[in-house]
């Protein structure tokens, strides 16, 4: 994480110098995901996927394919959307092996992942999920700070109407 916040700090003040400006507002420097890192941890990743694919069709082999799926995230780096995918994927996995609170640890995961990501509408929709899950786990308290947290990014200006209604329907549900 340290790491990851030392380059976006270095990417920052490298394109305000760039710009030949003096001073430079973090909203003025436009930081983009610059895709999936390449080399051997994005092929073990993607090996990973595959064979967590293959076990989808097999109820009784979700756990693996859940434990499959949060390796090949570890193997990405933070801010891969497909990292994001990965733990979502593996927490209804998980839930539907029956372990709601390890689907509940997953879900918040990715949500937190999509938000600091700067992917607002899939962050509130994955708040919006572990809500259900908090919910389905039998944790009042936490489903109703995950659904108040969608709910809160659902207010953003960054998301259309269109979404923002389907994120509300989720959290009203």
């Amino acid at each position: 994480m340290k790491t990851t916040m030392k380059a976006m700090v270095a990417i920052t003040m490298a394109a305000g110098l760039a710009a030949g400006a003096k001073s430079v507002r973090a909203d003025q420097v436009p930081l983009l995901y610059a895709g999936p890192a390449t080399g051997e941890a994005t092929v073990r990743a993607e090996e990973l996927e595959r064979e967590a694919r293959t076990l989808f069709s097999q109820p009784k082999a979700y756990g693996r394919a859940a434990k499959l799926l949060q390796k090949a995230a570890a193997e990405r780096v933070l801010g891969d959307p497909e990292r994001i995918k990965d733990l979502q994927l593996a927490s209804r996995l998980v839930f539907y092996k029956g372990d709601e609170w390890k689907a509940l640890d997953l879900m918040t995961q990715a949500a937190n992942e999509a938000l600091s990501s700067g992917d607002v509408i899939s962050a509130a929709h994955h708040f919006a999920d572990a809500a259900f899950l908090a919910k389905a786990g039998k944790r009042p308290a936490e489903a109703k700070d995950l659904a108040t947290r969608a709910a809160m990014l659902a207010a953003s200006p960054l998301i259309d109407s269109k979404a923002r209604e389907a994120i509300l329907a989720r959290v009203q549900a």
